[in-house]
């Protein structure tokens, strides 16, 4: 759908409870706060799983430093 807004061509799009208005050709979109909430821990999401899976390469590369119990007490003492 397109509509006139103080005489810029406004293109309406709806996804997934969000509204994505072209205005001048640059996009802009109206997000409802529940949707706002799902995409925001999404994307927390996704950096987690990030941070894991650059965890795991470094553990395959033995790029790790590996203490004993004994050695972890030890150092929580001092």
């Amino acid at each position: 759908m397109t509509m006139t807004v103080n005489s810029p061509a406004v293109d309406l799009n709806t996804l997934n409870g969000a509204v994505g208005v072209k205005l001048n050709d640059r996009p802009f979109y109206l997000v409802d706060p529940d949707s706002y909430e799902r995409m925001a821990r999404a994307q927390r999401n996704i950096e987690y799983l990030n941070k894991l899976e650059e965890s795991r390469e470094q553990y395959r590369k033995g790029q790790v430093v590996v203490k004993t119990l004994e050695e972890l007490e030890a150092m929580a003492a001092e």
